[in-house]
């Protein structure tokens, strides 16, 4: 734990973000209470990629295969995103 690093900061009050590890643990899905999925390296916090804009907040995303995400609109809009796209 000594060698924990902040990789990203939530500074919505009142919202709680939605976060996802791919299977692989190479990319972490962040919804943070936009109408957008944020890709992020886990070892660095570089932002690698978003899907979005949803018509709505989204409210849910998970890993879907190989480089492919699941995310939920607020509105029931489903997407899937593909991050070699």
């Amino acid at each position: 734990m000594a060698n924990r690093k902040l990789l990203w900061k939530f500074d919505q009050a009142g919202n709680l973000p939605i976060v996802v590890f791919a299977p692989d643990g190479k990319a972490l899905a962040v919804a943070d209470g936009s109408k957008s999925v944020i890709l992020l390296d886990p070892t660095t916090g570089a932002r690698t990629g978003e899907m979005g804009p949803f018509g709505a907040e989204v409210t849910a995303a998970t890993p879907a295969g190989k480089g492919q995400w699941v995310a939920v609109g607020k509105d029931g809009t489903f997407r899937v995103w593909d991050e070699a796209d």
